[in-house]
């Protein structure tokens, strides 16, 4: 009973990180963008819930008033580089990022903080602290071991199973 309501709690945990910001009042004291460019950094949208992540946040930015430039770094380090650049070069009031990796994301959201554009990360955390404006995100890693242990409680500890690895970049 405790793994199944850590699982159950996990992804209620996942759910409200993802969903509950798009529910955020209309009639909240929130500032307009007047234009402003947000830019938005995922990885690919052939992964829907990627293209979910970008698609809510640019509905939602421009809802706000502010410009919007979408961007995929396809979990290339490199590619996500260039599109800070790019925001940094554009003067973007704020950069929402799912990053590319947890160590090689920090040098780019200090470039942008140093040139005073906050980075809002949504996923996936960074390695560091005190750089990014927030870290929204979830605990992956202990939803999983909730969800493994369930499993082998359902399974009596025997069977055959099959185990899918994420990219060794992921946090």
């Amino acid at each position: 009973m405790k793994h199944r309501f850590l699982f159950v709690a996990c992804l209620l945990a996942l759910l409200v990180t993802v969903v509950m910001p798009t529910m955020a009042q209309d009639d909240m004291d929130v500032p307009m963008g007047n234009g402003e460019l947000i830019v938005i950094i995922t990885p690919s949208h052939d992964n829907p819930f990627f293209q979910a992540e970008a698609d809510v946040a640019q509905v939602r930015a421009e809802e706000l008033g502010y410009e919007t430039l979408v961007l995929v770094h396809d979990d290339d380090p490199n590619l996500q580089d260039q599109h800070f650049d790019v925001a940094i070069s554009q003067g973007a009031a704020a950069i929402i990022l799912d990053n590319a990796g947890a160590d090689a994301s920090i040098a780019p959201i200090e470039r942008a903080k140093e040139a005073g554009i906050p980075t809002f990360l949504i996923d996936r955390e960074i390695n560091a602290t005190g750089i990014a404006a927030s870290q929204l995100v979830s605990n992956n890693y202990s939803c999983a071991v909730a969800g493994a242990e369930y499993f082998v409680g359902l399974m009596g500890e025997e069977g055959q199973y099959v185990e899918l690895l994420g990219k060794e970049t992921d946090t």
